[in-house]
């Protein structure tokens, strides 16, 4: 995976409330002790929906879903540690402490437990909180996610820009994207061992023209989770990897068809 564009969206400061949605911080426990800033809309007593963000990206990429919440719901962005108004100055470069960062926000209400929806590197960080936290998990909806270590390839310039005098001069969001994106091949090959334990519902949106994220990481899911029996792909043809800008509407479909199966089980 290589990096994606940051989107300039206008940032909502701490108590800005824009259409309904509103910026909230909480105080982390270790091992990261920082603050985690999210963007909220929609019902807080409703299922929470946690969108978790790719790289380098941040909270306000979500914000035109934000703005139409279904009935029934609390939608949840966060700014993934390491970006946006979220602390620390660093990126944590393990998906289990950025999957533990989520844990706060994953609270299971009256209306049922919360669904993580992962967009490209967010992708791996739900389904380690899915993982994780399987009693607080309902679901997971991954959009052009990466799960194979095998189809992760590293540019030379990404290197480059690691050194520690290049990396220094660097905007804190590109240099943390790449600092996780050069690890994330090893992460993934930590994680594959445990995708066959996964037993919530999974539901996969991916383009077939994605290049970026290969769309044989579907394959990759298809075998990893070939004995859960949980799993639904959604294939967008000629689709590229910014599937929630040009597709928007594929992916809320997916999205309220996995809330339904999970009102459905009573998950």
């Amino acid at each position: 995976m290589s990096w994606a564009l940051l989107h300039r969206r206008p940032k909502l400061a701490p108590g800005d409330v824009r259409a309904g949605i509103a910026r909230h911080s909480i105080r982390e426990t270790p091992p990261l002790a920082t603050e985690l800033s999210y963007l909220a809309a929609g019902d807080p007593s409703g299922r929470r929906v946690v969108l978790i963000h790719g790289s380098p990206s941040q909270a306000e990429d979500w914000l035109p879903f934000l703005r139409s919440v279904p009935a029934g719901q609390q939608w949840l962005a966060p700014d993934r540690p390491g970006f946006g108004c979220s602390g620390p100055s660093d990126v944590p470069i393990d998906l289990g402490v950025q999957a533990a960062a989520l844990h706060p926000l994953l609270s299971a209400t009256a209306a049922g437990k919360a669904i993580l929806v992962g967009r490209s590197m967010g992708a791996p960080i739900a389904v380690r909180a899915a993982l994780d936290f399987p009693d607080l998990t309902g679901g997971v909806l991954l959009i052009g996610g990466a799960l194979s270590a095998e189809l992760e390839r590293v540019h030379w310039l990404q290197r480059v820009a690691a050194r520690p005098m290049i990396a220094g001069l660097l905007p804190r969001a590109i240099r943390n994207s790449n600092r996780e994106l050069l690890a994330l091949k090893g992460q993934l090959a930590d994680l594959a061992p445990r995708l066959g334990s996964l037993r919530t519902r999974v539901t996969v949106v991916h383009g077939t023209a994605d290049p970026l994220v290969p769309y044989a990481n579907v394959a990759f899911l298809e075998r990893a989770l070939a004995g859960s029996g949980t799993l639904t792909v959604v294939t967008v043809p000629g689709g590229d990897h910014f599937l929630d800008d040009r597709h928007d509407a594929v992916i809320r479909d997916a999205l309220q068809a996995l809330v339904a199966a999970a009102d459905r089980d009573g998950g």
